[in-house]
């Protein structure tokens, strides 16, 4: 797998034998992700920086907020 690559996509359309595949960068998975919760109406939260970890052998997005004191702040959304 190319080094750039965050998730990889394996699917066979012309020959079951010799399958294609995609890579996405992180950036790329990450903006993804975004897009699917702004179609869905799930809220996020504008100000925060956000990042996808691999968490229990799923891909969760993260959360960085900071409060008003300067304190950093995690929450998580799988």
């Amino acid at each position: 797998m190319d080094e750039d690559c965050s998730v990889a996509l394996s699917f066979a359309v012309s020959s079951p034998g010799e399958p294609d595949q995609v890579c996405l960068d992180a950036e790329t998975v990450l903006n993804a992700v975004i897009g699917y919760c702004r179609t869905r109406s799930i809220p996020l939260p504008r100000a925060a920086m956000k990042r996808l970890e691999p968490m229990n052998g799923e891909l969760s997005m993260v959360f960085d907020m900071r409060r008003t004191t300067g304190w950093p702040r995690r929450s998580l959304a799988a």
